[in-house]
């Protein structure tokens, strides 16, 4: 019998839906539905617009079911932001773009733990834009979120959240918040308290390629679609990028992601947290089966991208090809 999963990967620019055709022996995949990722900016702050997300999240459903039915739906986004809950599950508010987020305050925040015990713990370098440091400077900015939220989801598992009413994360997911302890494999609460950060608002974490739920009655009424299991997959898109790299078990391969910024790097069995490989800027997340996501961030395609967004407001719509070319 044939199975139908549909695969939703965002972007920081654009999301597209892929609807993949297993029937035992041969894996097709089909292009269902493409957008855009514009953020809004409001004052100095810059806010990812979910809703217009979830929005594009359901007329992929609507597409991938009038193909063929669904078992499953599977989620990934880019790392490190994420929304809050009300403790009733309302979302708070709109999530932040923490690439936004100033150098001033990643040095105030640093001051709380040394780069070295970071990196010992998390297996990641301080960046500006990580889960850790957007959250002590919202604390610091705006306690009363804190106080009203029950929980934060990073975006895949809002996503999905908004179609299962299921609060969760996957240790993939946990790995790029900078909360996350890469031997220990939970959250930290050493880190939590020295960053006033509530653990409460942690949500449970549950290994990668687990089944988070099912779409709501109220999700499939509204879009007149059949049930289906969402999996909670490596929510971040470079551990699926490794996962999906065709090398045989224990077999050392290289990969390259290619985006705004491009990734290299490989998977191993155990965290590398030497000071050689601080040094070279290196980064551990976890990945399916609690593998290690070896990675570093070197230049990619951020000035195209700029480039067309550009001229794409100036009413010019220069597709990628012509641009390079």
């Amino acid at each position: 019998m044939e199975r139908h999963v549909l695969v939703m990967d965002y972007n920081t620019t654009f999301g597209r839906a892929v609807l993949a055709h297993y029937n035992g022996e041969r894996l097709q995949l089909e292009d269902v539905h493409r957008f855009e990722n514009e953020p809004i900016r409001i004052g100095n702050t810059v806010f990812w617009d979910i809703l217009r997300l979830l929005h594009e999240l359901k007329t992929s459903l609507l597409r991938a079911n009038f193909i063929s039915e669904l078992e499953s739906l599977a989620i990934d986004t880019w790392g490190s932001d994420y929304g809050f809950l009300l403790t009733d599950g309302t979302l708070l508010c709109n999530p932040q773009r923490g690439q936004e987020m100033q150098t001033e305050e990643q040095q105030a925040a640093l001051q709380h733990c040394s780069a070295a015990t970071l990196y010992k713990k998390t297996g990641r370098l301080p960046t500006a834009s990580s889960s850790l440091f957007q959250l002590f400077t919202q604390n610091q900015k705006q306690p009363v979120l804190f106080s009203l939220a029950g929980t934060i989801l990073p975006i895949a598992d809002l996503l999905a959240y908004f179609l299962t009413g299921v609060a969760t994360t996957d240790a993939a997911s946990a790995s790029t918040t900078q909360l996350y302890n890469i031997t220990e494999k939970t959250w930290d609460s050493t880190l939590c308290k020295q960053f006033s950060i509530p653990k409460t608002i942690l949500p449970e974490i549950v290994p990668c390629a687990s089944c988070k739920g099912t779409l709501t009655p109220a999700v499939c009424q509204e879009l007149s679609i059949p049930s289906a299991k969402v999996l909670s997959v490596c929510g971040k898109d470079t551990q699926c990028t490794a996962l999906a790299v065709p090398a045989e078990p224990d077999q050392p391969f290289l990969f390259l992601q290619c985006g705004i910024s491009t990734l290299f790097g490989t998977e191993l069995q155990e965290p590398i947290l030497t000071k050689q490989a601080a040094s070279l800027g290196f980064s551990n997340l976890t990945g399916y089966g609690n593998t290690v996501t070896f990675q570093k961030r070197i230049a990619g395609l951020f000035l195209i991208q700029e480039t067309r967004r550009y001229y794409r407001e100036q009413g010019e719509n220069y597709s990628y090809a012509k641009l390079v070319y």
